[in-house]
């Protein structure tokens, strides 16, 4: 597959090596970046108008299963900045072709629950000169992603401040919402109560003597 964008984003992993804590990590970021595409900002998302630069900027971000596709695809594209994200088991398959013939990958990024059991073949590969980064939780791959993508998105300081300030704004309107409801509440509560009492009176009220 040959793309147009500067930059590829290629999540690799299989399907034996899905947990499902990983499977709702990948689906929330595939999610974020479909809305916010089309311009539908989510604040509440991980990316808000990150993940709209980084559809932008990076499109398309490809999720793949297949090493060997993978590989053609990076192939194809080598002309172009890859940024790859994978599974340990994968990462370790990848990476020697990735070295033999010298493709453009600029980043690795490799998650899994258990990292600690791949970090010493792994760090052989960073000898080589290659921007390996290994992770064992999901908001500390996503938090990174975040930061070192911001580097390569143009204007990406402007992206993330106005993420921040629309962010603050929708949580400030959300707040004044919910004191907007409370007061309501109240009012109601008043007027049950008020009725509750003239009903009373009705009802019990004294008899007068004959």
């Amino acid at each position: 597959m040959i793309v147009c964008s500067e930059y590829i984003i290629i999540w690799l992993d299989s399907d034996t090596e899905r947990l499902e804590d990983y499977r709702d990590m990948k689906r929330e970021f595939q999610m974020a970046l479909e809305e916010n595409s089309a311009v539908r900002l989510n604040l509440y998302g991980s990316f808000g108008l990150f993940g709209w630069a980084l559809h932008t900027y990076f499109n398309p971000i490809l999720f793949e299963d297949n090493r060997e596709q993978t590989l053609r695809c990076i192939k194809d594209n080598a002309d172009k900045k890859i940024i790859l994200i994978e599974s340990p088991s994968l990462a370790r398959w990848i990476i020697p072709h990735v070295l033999k013939y010298n493709l453009s990958v600029e980043a690795c990024y490799i998650f899994y629950v258990h990292i600690k059991y791949h970090v010493d073949w792994a760090l052989e590969y960073v000898d080589y000169g290659l921007d390996l980064k290994m992770f064992d939780f999901e908001t500390d791959l996503m938090a990174k992603l975040r930061r070192d993508m911001s580097k390569r998105l143009p204007n990406s300081n402007i992206y993330l401040k106005l993420h921040s300030i629309l962010t603050l704004l929708f949580k400030s309107l959300r707040l004044l919402e919910f004191i907007f409801e409370v007061i309501l509440h109240i009012e109601k509560v008043k007027i049950l109560a008020s009725g509750f009492i003239q009903l009373s009176k009705t009802f019990f009220r004294p008899s007068r003597s004959p």
